[in-house]
């Protein structure tokens, strides 16, 4: 024969707490016994041996409880009615975040880049703007006879500047001067 063990868990708030883990040991227990809280925060632990035993209750959220030399009567239920557990707070550690800037400004669609000397001194292309631009990563040279198309653009949707002043032909959008 043996006993059984009933208990339910409820919160600071008196609302049913779902998921605790119950760990029954003892010397009469084989093993590691035990149950988890239902919906309503209740549990039991079927066919334990008679004789006193610990109960371990946890749960990631609460603090744990711990009810030792509990008695277990051959045929008979030991209830340890509701059990209150109380809000368990954790120490986190410092978090430094650290990382560069987004090159990509979320807060405009214009796109740019600069070339410098030394990206093309040594490189063969032709030495004027239109043909350098080809060499920035989001630009491509067009086979349709529209120059570059850049950053997903055709050649006639962009916009060519040159020391802060505009060489885009106003009529097609291609560029419209020429300048070593």
């Amino acid at each position: 024969m043996t006993g059984d063990l009933r208990f339910s868990v409820i919160d600071s708030l008196s609302d049913p707490v779902p998921g605790v883990n119950a760990v029954v040991t003892g010397p009469n227990v084989q093993g590691v016994r035990g149950g988890v809280t239902n919906d309503l925060g209740f549990c039991s632990v079927l066919a334990l041996a008679p004789g006193k035993i610990t109960v371990r209750l946890s749960h990631t959220a609460y603090q744990p409880v711990v009810f030792e030399e509990v008695l277990i009567q051959l045929g008979k239920t030991t209830s340890l009615g509701e059990i209150r557990v109380l809000a368990r707070t954790h120490d986190m550690p410092e978090l430094v975040i650290s990382g560069q800037q987004l090159s990509i400004d979320p807060r405009t669609t214009t796109y740019g880049s600069n070339l410098r000397p030394s990206d093309f001194e040594n490189l063969p292309v032709e030495r004027n703007y239109r043909s350098m631009i080809s060499l920035l990563l989001q630009s491509n040279t067009s086979f349709f006879g529209d120059e570059v198309n850049i950053a997903g653009a055709t050649g006639f949707e962009n916009k060519y500047f040159v020391d802060g002043v505009e060489v885009t032909d106003p009529l097609i959008g291609a560029s419209g001067t020429n300048l070593p």
